[in-house]
């Protein structure tokens, strides 16, 4: 077996043994934060930035915001969108965000997952079901 035939053979095995690893919670996780970092860069950083910075005084941020300490809240945002006064951080933001009705609840779930996982330092996978049940105003 050739020298370079032999080190790609290897290479390949230690990848498959990382995967082999991972519980199937956590390569659940790793999908729905690599689907939501794309719907995010889709749909949602044009406002509020590709590192959750927001807009100045438009948009607020999402990264440090203390709006996160309550997720149904968010779902419920990404949901329906917001058309009244949303406070993050002390700073009252007056625009508009718009409903999405091209996001299903799966979509709202991986970007939900993306979001906490990138800003918050959560590690827990947001669940459809967890999506579909909860009730917004």
């Amino acid at each position: 077996m050739s020298y370079c035939l032999r080190n790609s053979f290897l290479l390949l095995l230690v990848a498959l043994s990382g995967l082999a690893c991972k519980s199937p919670e956590a390569i659940k996780h790793e999908q729905y934060v690599i689907a939501g970092a794309e719907l995010y860069a889709k749909h949602c950083s044009n406002c509020h930035g590709n590192e959750g910075q927001g807009l100045g005084k438009l948009y607020p941020p999402i990264k440090g915001s203390d709006f996160l300490e309550n997720k149904n809240k968010v779902i419920c945002i990404i949901k329906n969108g917001s058309n009244g006064t949303v406070v993050v951080n002390g700073v009252s933001y007056e625009g508009k965000m718009p409903k999405n009705k091209k996001l299903f609840d799966l979509d709202i779930a991986q970007i939900t997952t993306f979001i906490y996982d990138k800003w918050s330092g959560e590690k827990i996978t947001t669940q459809t079901e967890e999506v579909t049940r909860i009730k917004c105003d």
